[in-house]
């Protein structure tokens, strides 16, 4: 049976996201930010950190589905910073891969909750995306209470979330006045 602890990716993530906020607040000082997420193909294992500003977003507005927010997208690859940093965890698109190519196993998924979750070849994408999603939004709230948010140049209301491709799964929350 494959395999995939999301739990033991927990601070993996967590750095990653701090690293990438910490490198574009130095390499991008003056760029105002109004927003940060985190996107993600859970079947490649495949995470991207991406950043905008109200500029850019303003330039994309109509491209956006709802929700609609002034100064902000919801459509992460028009993005100003699409893909500012990657992280590429084998092991999910492995595990992934073993169910759907191979087709002859299960998919156990270890939630960051701790519960187990078993994905077979007739289920569908969101079996993963779900425990997914609550591993990832853990991971960006983590890095808000990182001293880098804060240290960020940001908009006074920062948006913060996470979106999966392909899949009802993203949760967005904003920081009013930058406060984790």
């Amino acid at each position: 049976m494959a395999f995939i602890d999301l739990s033991k990716h927990e601070a993996q993530v967590t750095d990653f996201c701090v690293a990438a906020l910490e490198a574009f607040s130095r390499e991008h000082f003056d760029t105002k930010v109004s927003s940060v997420v985190l996107y993600s193909y859970p079947s490649y294992g495949t995470l991207i950190f991406c950043l905008d500003t109200v500029a850019n977003a303003a330039k994309h507005s109509e491209d956006d589905a709802p929700p609609h927010d002034p100064g902000f997208s919801f459509v992460c690859p028009h993005f100003a910073f699409f893909d500012w940093r990657r992280l590429n965890i084998e092991e999910w698109s492995e595990a992934y891969d073993s169910v759907w190519i191979d087709g002859n196993e299960p998919l156990e998924i270890r939630t960051v909750s701790g519960e187990s979750i078993a994905m077979g070849e007739d289920d569908g994408d969101e079996t993963l995306n779900k425990p997914v999603l609550e591993l990832l939004v853990k991971a960006m709230r983590e890095m808000t209470r990182h001293p880098v948010t804060e240290a960020l140049n940001h908009e006074a209301r920062l948006c913060i979330g996470v979106q999966i491709e392909e899949s009802a799964c993203s949760e967005y929350w904003s920081l009013p006045n930058g406060a984790a």
